[in-house]
């Protein structure tokens, strides 16, 4: 089924009374329209007597475009200045949306949005109609989807915390199905990349904000790059890189053994040929830190497979991934035995009304002080660790969770 017939395009429509913008108009310093209206919009409209007009139609279009997304729009993500409207060549009124309602359209799968504007002396309307995205799926995608699924339920079920709430589970299915097509032609792009010439490879990259990375190499600045595994990672960074070749060397990625070793070999020769560095994802944390002190780039691909120490947990789209509880305390230093255990037994109890989850339970429990009955034993205790050394009262004195199994589960 084509992607446009299982969704209905979205149509929103507004009209705004001219005389509202006349009296805005003369009410409102110039310099503070352009909360609303955008630099272009404000030279379109013009100084004449159309000008109350042309604005009141641009006016209603920002909000014909709000009701496209009625949600966004009553928890206030999106307002009537993220929306724009520009002429092309032609004279036809186009949409410019800012990156809050840029990322709004494209959580929602909408192609573009299309305007219709008209105003008279008394009255301005606008029409937006909102274009469904297409999802061309492959044949050879479908079949990987339904015949080798790996990893099907967790890519599903990231797509639906991600759309939800606005596309239809046929759609969502779609584009997973799209994916498992473009995981096929990852391999086949990687060998055809190593006898591509590096104008070819060059010509299908495109660089953005360039000039800020360059800057800061300028001033020996370390970098710390976190991105996610966008489209063909290995071919689309050797392409990129070409176009500057004086920042060979002073790219480290941060990236984890592919299982099979042929390939994992293929693509770290591929890597070190182009001038990237390679820094393995466990136990090379100085590794990094020497890379950043001499100015160097470090990137940090995003991996959603990423578990135990290699991982941190966080919200995933306003879902918690993480499956423990970390607590942090500083308690009274000078207090008795007895005080201690009554702050710790309200710190439990406060964790016992909380929602049900394993607890890590750590911070400053000031050990140093435990027997702090009375002055003698405060300044006897803390001598005799004086004496001991620093380093055997951090080691055999403060808590360790892993050490001390100080994990209370709830």
């Amino acid at each position: 089924m084509n992607a446009v017939a299982a969704r209905s395009p979205r149509c929103g429509i507004d009209s705004v009374e001219v005389a509202r913008v006349e009296r805005m108009l003369a009410d409102t310093p110039a310099a503070d329209l352009s909360a609303l209206f955008s630099a272009d919009e404000l030279r379109d409209a013009g100084d004449g007597p159309g000008r109350a007009g042309s604005l009141a139609a641009r006016l209603a279009a920002k909000e014909a475009c709000l009701k496209l997304f009625p949600r966004e729009t009553a928890l206030n993500t999106i307002a009537a200045p993220d929306f724009s409207v520009v002429r092309d060549v032609w004279g036809a009124p186009e949409v410019v949306c800012s990156p809050t309602a840029e990322a709004v359209r494209n959580r929602h799968r909408i192609a573009r949005i299309t305007l219709s504007m008209t105003h008279d002396r008394t009255n301005a309307s606008a029409v937006a109609l909102a274009e469904p995205a297409v999802t061309e799926v492959t044949l050879s995608g479908r079949l990987f989807y339904h015949l080798l699924p790996l990893r099907r339920r967790v890519i599903m079920a990231n797509l639906r915390r991600v759309y939800g709430d606005h596309l239809p589970d046929a759609e969502i299915t779609r584009i997973a199905q799209a994916h498992y097509g473009h995981v096929l032609k990852l391999p086949f792009e990687l060998l055809a990349a190593l006898w591509t010439s590096p104008e070819r490879r060059a010509a299908r990259v495109r660089i953005e904000n360039e000039a800020l990375v360059l800057d800061a190499l300028a001033q020996r600045k370390g970098i710390i790059v976190l991105t996610g595994h966008f489209g063909n990672w290995e071919v689309a960074t050797v392409s990129g890189i070409s176009l500057f070749p004086e920042l060979r060397g002073h790219f480290h990625f941060v990236r984890r053994r592919i299982k099979w070793r042929w390939l994992d070999a293929l693509v770290a020769r591929h890597f070190r040929n182009a001038g990237f560095g390679i820094l393995a994802k466990r136990d090379t944390l100085d590794a990094i830190l020497d890379r950043l002190a001499d100015g160097d780039v470090v990137v940090f691909p995003f991996d959603q497979h990423a578990r135990g120490k290699d991982g941190i947990p966080v919200e995933f789209f306003g879902h918690p991934a993480g499956t423990f509880r970390a607590v942090t305390t500083h308690l009274d230093a000078h207090c008795s035995r007895k005080h201690r255990h009554l702050q710790m037994k309200i710190i439990l109890d406060a964790l016992d009304k909380l929602p049900k989850l394993p607890t890590i339970l750590g911070g400053d429990w000031n050990t140093t002080t435990y027997n702090a009955q009375s002055a003698t034993r405060a300044i006897l205790g803390y001598a005799r660790r004086v004496m001991m050394g620093v380093k055997n009262v951090v080691k055999n004195h403060y808590p360790y969770p892993g050490i001390y199994k100080t994990v209370v589960a709830y």
